[in-house]
């Protein structure tokens, strides 16, 4: 099979201009709060090549012989030229801007999705919020001087969630849990040998003294401080106090996810797959004990030349 691409500059599909003079196509994938890019090298021998306007939007589709699979809407921020080579350098989300000025205001009576929403909308983006947090009461929350960007990456670290611009969506969803911008699961890619490029690298760390967290909250109702242990053993104790028990709760599960996400990375080069995304899912077989098994994707790197089509990964162990 042959590696194929579809871009499409601002809605016109200008793929058979430079299906010619592609040098390669990279495209990272990144969990959490970081940006998501694509970098496009064309040659440019002639220098007759047109220069995209930066702001441009690119809609990128990438796969093997007509089976493409969209990854996604960027937008160019870099255009570089060297000698006979043209660089584009396009990002997923813009993170500057509104979503990082200070804003004084409180969020009274309200639900967490009706948050992520208002913020949303003010910032140009829709509201894609996993259904667990959707319904979320908020009784009070103050922002001040706080960005949004901020609020949101607060709200976020509370849960487990993640909490990030993709495309025209604002995504909040939980951490490691396999969730697409829409909140549906995105698919479990299982892996064999014959699907590596090589053998997978990984490095095991000590899980550490804790396998416990314990978090604190008011009790409003008996007026006194009350904790709360998520796990069994030794308990790290997180600090803050919560407003009541399900947060307190949440927050603990969260932290335990991350302690629990520390332990174990593994990196492998494999052959392209476009399914193969950050906050997804890939499961190693028929390797040995210590590689076989899930991992989360915590980077998915695509690099698509004329001549062939790969995909690095960089996982860790999952949360759950």
């Amino acid at each position: 099979m042959r590696p194929d691409f579809r871009v499409l500059a601002d809605n016109i599909d200008i793929t058979a201009k430079i299906r010619d003079r592609l040098l390669d196509l990279t495209i990272t994938d990144e969990a959490g709060m970081e940006s998501d890019k694509v970098e496009i090298r064309l040659d440019d021998r002639d220098h007759k090549l047109a220069l995209p306007a930066t702001g441009a939007t690119l809609d990128i589709a990438i796969g093997w012989e007509k089976n493409l699979l969209q990854v996604g809407l960027y937008k160019v921020d870099e255009l570089r030229l060297d000698g006979q080579t043209m660089a584009i350098t396009a990002k997923a989300a813009d993170f500057k801007g509104p979503m990082r000025t200070p804003k004084t205001r409180p969020w009274h009576s309200t639900t967490l999705g009706a948050i992520i929403e208002t913020i949303a909308g003010e910032n140009g983006y829709n509201a894609a919020v996993s259904q667990e947090f959707a319904s979320e009461a908020i009784a009070h929350l103050d922002q001040t001087e706080e960005s949004d960007l901020n609020l949101l990456t607060r709200l976020a670290k509370d849960r487990g969630a993640v909490s990030k611009p993709i495309g025209k969506k604002l995504v909040f969803v939980a951490s490691g849990e396999a969730k697409a911008v829409t909140g549906t699961a995105l698919a479990s890619v299982t892996l064999t040998r014959k699907d590596c490029l090589g053998f997978p690298s990984v490095t095991l760390k000590d899980r550490g003294k804790f396998s416990a967290v314990t978090a604190a909250y008011h009790d409003h109702n008996a007026a006194k401080r009350e904790e709360i242990t998520v796990g069994s053993g030794e308990a790290f104790t997180i600090r803050k106090a919560f407003e009541d028990a399900k947060k307190a709760k949440a927050a603990a599960s969260a932290k335990l996810k991350s302690l629990k996400r520390g332990t174990g990375e593994l990196s492998a080069n494999i052959t392209g797959n476009p399914a193969v995304q950050a906050e997804g899912q890939l499961t190693f077989t028929g390797f040995r004990d210590g590689i076989d098994g899930s991992w989360s994707v915590k980077t998915a790197t695509h690099t698509l030349t004329s001549t062939g089509y790969t995909t690095s990964v960089s996982c860790e162990y999952p949360s759950g």
